[in-house]
């Protein structure tokens, strides 16, 4: 005769939900950690070529934005502007946890908010301009980024020409009338240059960003 032993075992749900969900927020932590040395510089690198994709660089380099403001050199002065930029890149874990709410946490991008501080003190961002009355500061980059449409320069405008003494080979400046930043280049503090090629690269690094996470989970 045998006998046969059956036992019931009842899991309580919410307590097998929570354990799961604790041991995925450790796993994503760790996965997470290995993962951010190349999500972060896979991303400056997604940065940069957003910069460089935005059409008010290609027209700063190559057409009519660099005898706009009159600049020599114009690409040496974009690529030190953006090598500061490529410092402020920040990417941050806010701690995955399991919770009363389920699963929290995030890998964050951002770039710091005192980059316009760090660009517009680099002397890549200004030039000295000598006219008959001397020298006057042209600060180039705050009137792209942050200038917009106001009247900027008093009392001047731009002719287009090819003459020698123009120090971007395009245009210079001469006596009567005003000169504000064309509309199509004009930038505000929050919609210009830099603030357009960051809204462009959120997309590629979100897929940066799962791409590195995946190889650890």
């Amino acid at each position: 005769m045998s006998v046969g032993l059956k036992a019931n075992i009842k899991i309580n749900g919410n307590s097998a939900v929570a354990a799961i969900g604790h041991a995925v927020a450790k796993h994503l932590n760790e996965a997470a950690n290995k993962a951010l040395p190349q999500i972060k510089a896979r991303s400056i690198d997604a940065f940069e070529h957003s910069l460089k994709r935005e059409p008010t660089y290609n027209q700063l380099i190559y057409s009519n934005l660099r005898g706009e403001l009159g600049l020599a050199r114009p690409e040496e002065r974009a690529e030190a502007i953006i090598a500061i930029l490529k410092t402020q890149v920040q990417i941050n874990i806010r701690t995955f946890k399991w919770g009363a709410t389920g699963l929290t946490g995030a890998i964050e991008y951002h770039v710091a908010q005192r980059s316009y501080d760090q660009i517009l003190s680099s002397p890549a961002a200004e030039y000295i301009s000598y006219n008959v009355d001397g020298g006057h500061l042209i600060p180039w980059l705050s009137w792209l980024i942050k200038g917009g449409t106001e009247e900027l320069v008093k009392g001047w405008h731009i002719v287009y020409t090819t003459k020698a003494k123009s120090r971007s080979g395009l245009a210079i400046m001469e006596d009567g009338g005003n000169w504000s930043m064309p509309t199509r280049y004009a930038g505000t503090e929050d919609f210009n240059w830099i603030t357009k090629s960051l809204d462009t690269v959120f997309g590629p690094v979100q897929e940066i960003i799962t791409e590195e996470l995946v190889r650890y989970v």
